[in-house]
């Protein structure tokens, strides 16, 4: 049988459940530059080897992994006396942990945007614009809680008059943290 209500020891109130406080471990976004080793690009069975070249960008998180990004890049070659150039602006994802207690920090991104380069010289047009659409990915390596060097691959794909110029692009570069969420 069960005591009256009166034996029984009150409820105790129940505490309201206060929100998590924030851990200041997700950074806001981050800036990035560095050097594109190489630019290898395939067209039609001729490789072109660009190298070395430039990048830089910035990213703003919208999500825990994913953030809004920008990049700019260049590589140069130089045949038979003559130097080429090939620059690209690009926006897109990239798909990565921003924890800042992680050492390593792989990232996946899909860059979309234009290209420029200077492959007719000679011609009326000097200059050729082309869509380019590159997927890659890489690691940043937690250097400091103020940097981290990435290394980064991607696959840039150059549409330039019905062809698609497939690249295959190496680089390294320096990325430094802004904000925490």
């Amino acid at each position: 049988m069960s005591a009256p209500a009166s034996a029984q020891t009150p409820a105790q109130p129940s505490q309201p459940s206060k929100p998590a406080a924030s851990t200041g471990q997700d950074y806001h976004g981050d800036y990035v530059f560095g050097i594109n080793a190489f630019d290898r690009v395939l067209n039609r069975g001729e490789t072109t080897t660009y190298s070395p070249g430039w990048f830089a960008g910035a990213s703003y998180r919208v999500t825990r992994i994913i953030s809004v990004v920008g990049e700019l890049g260049g590589d140069y070659t130089k045949q038979s006396g003559t130097s080429y150039h090939l620059y690209t602006f690009s926006g897109g994802a990239k798909f990565q942990s921003g924890r800042k207690d992680a050492r390593l920090r792989p990232f996946a991104q899909i860059l979309l945007g234009t290209g420029l380069d200077n492959g007719n010289i000679g011609q009326s047009t000097p200059t050729n614009h082309f869509p380019v659409v590159t997927p890659g990915g890489g690691t940043d390596f937690g250097l400091s809680k103020r940097a981290a060097a990435r290394v980064k691959l991607d696959f840039p794909l150059y549409a330039t008059f019905g062809d698609v110029h497939k690249g295959l692009r190496l680089a390294f570069g320096l990325t430094l943290p802004v904000g925490t969420r």
